[in-house]
């Protein structure tokens, strides 16, 4: 799964560049997201408010876009309040003022390298800016 646009939204308390907020039981896999993403308490550049159950993932993510919330106090690089697993997922080393929330900051250029693409796993392939993919390549 992939989002890239921009997403805006001053209204809602959670937003993400994939998605504003996930509750319950979820397993969220080999997604990304381009997205900017501004407005709301909960922000992060994949997810906004993330709260499942303990069975609850997050895997092979990533989000190259740049959050920007309300307050800073729930801005995360890649999800903005999580609560759930989150394992091999990453966002970019260049925002700052961000919790890094179990996700790991790589640079723009890190992105863009077959190392990186490989680190997620079978699903992607480099791509141009950053990993892309299979099915889309």
């Amino acid at each position: 799964c992939i989002y890239l646009n921009q997403l805006t939204r001053s209204t809602s308390n959670s937003n993400g560049g994939f998605v504003g907020n996930f509750k319950g039981r979820f397993v969220v896999t080999n997604c990304y997201t381009t997205a900017n993403v501004s407005g709301g308490i909960h922000i992060g550049a994949f997810s906004g408010y993330t709260h499942g159950s303990r069975f609850s993932r997050i895997e092979n993510c990533f989000a190259t876009g740049i959050p920007a919330s309300i307050t800073e106090e729930k801005q995360g690089g890649f999800s903005g309040d999580p609560y759930g697993s989150v394992k091999n997922c990453f966002y970019r080393a260049d925002i700052t003022n961000v919790n890094s929330n179990y996700a790991t900051a790589v640079s723009l250029d890190e992105f863009a390298t077959d190392e990186f693409a490989e680190k997620l796993g079978d699903a992607f392939v480099k791509g141009d800016s950053c990993p892309t993919l299979k099915c889309f390549a």
